[in-house]
């Protein structure tokens, strides 16, 4: 990956996986919507799907047909396994709490 600050969060996750775009998970110009698509970055509202109070990053990794369970992937999230520094995938469910970023470059 390349190198970017603060190895162990999970924005630092979705910054490596999108290195074209360094500042994703803090510019708030790229546009987000409920619809999940492949490859996107996510944040998570405080408290929503296990999200702490400040919210949570993640990316998307699949979709299912009806655009309702995603699977992602995510560092920093303590469920089976993961943790500080760890990643881990889980399926996640479509809400208005849950924000897709788009990248159109």
């Amino acid at each position: 990956y390349v190198p970017r600050p603060g190895f162990g969060w999970c924005n630092w996750w979705v910054r490596v996986t999108h290195p074209n775009h360094p500042d994703i998970t803090e510019n708030t110009a790229y546009p987000r919507g409920y619809t999940p698509v492949p490859g996107a970055p996510i944040f998570f509202d405080g408290y929503e799907q296990g999200a702490l109070s400040a919210g949570h990053w993640a990316v998307t990794v699949a979709v299912s047909p009806d655009h309702y369970w995603v699977l992602i992937s995510e560092m920093n999230f303590a469920w089976r396994g993961g943790g500080f520094g760890k990643i881990d995938y889980r399926y996640i469910h479509v809400s208005p709490h849950v924000h897709f970023v788009y990248i159109y470059s």
